[in-house]
């Protein structure tokens, strides 16, 4: 008489154990899905999606980069999660010269990927690969290390000067003769000249377009 009742209570115990387990497990990941992930909170500054995404032009103010085009300016187009399309622009000879361009988006620290500072572009001859390496907290200016790979080769030449490597200091939005940049962005600008006793030059002013 005793024996179907044990049994069922037994089949019942079972049914149960599983789905409690479940709901377990079920609790647990959420937990750990709400939990922010431990970031340095500098790399936010320095993301250069961020940087990036702004609808004005992007000015080079100063540089290191040795014969370096005039009147030099990005401007973003659009962006995707990966990349960045914009347009490249120069003064020559009096013109205007522009490049539509993509950069894709990366980082060159393995260890902190949890932010973009990278933009890796292809003009279809040459490559770059820039790297934010300072932004003022109000994205108005960043510092950008410059490494280009010339005639399609994945790896720098033996001979390195300032038209494979370089520093710039970048401003958004058109500069004008009252601005005041960002200290961070000068001396860490100044602090690379001085290091390297480098030459450096401004190609921006008042008449670029």
């Amino acid at each position: 008489m005793y024996l179907p009742v044990i049994i069922a209570l037994f089949l019942c115990a079972l049914l149960v154990a599983p789905a409690a387990s479940t709901e377990h497990e079920t609790e647990h990941d959420t937990t750990d899905e709400a939990k922010p992930s431990a970031q340095d909170p500098d790399l936010e500054y320095y993301a250069i999606n961020r940087f990036m995404n702004i609808s004005d032009d992007i000015w080079v103010w100063n540089t290191t980069q040795k014969n370096v085009q005039k009147c030099r300016k990005d401007i973003n187009l659009y962006m995707t999660v990966n990349a960045t399309f914009f347009n490249r622009s120069h003064e020559e000879d009096g013109k205007i010269k522009n490049k539509s361009l993509i950069g894709y988006f990366g980082n060159n620290d393995e260890e902190e990927n949890n932010a973009y500072n990278e933009i890796r572009i292809s003009d279809g001859h040459d490559r770059y690969d820039e790297i934010l390496v300072y932004a003022s907290e109000d994205m108005r200016c960043g510092v950008v290390r410059v490494f280009a790979y010339k005639n399609g080769s994945s790896t720098l030449p033996d001979t390195i000067d300032e038209t494979v490597i370089w520093r710039e200091i970048r401003v958004r939005g058109r500069p004008n003769k009252t601005i005041t940049l960002d200290e961070g962005c000068t001396k860490d600008f100044e602090e690379y000249v001085k290091a390297l006793k480098a030459n450096w030059t401004s190609p921006y002013n008042e008449t670029c377009k």
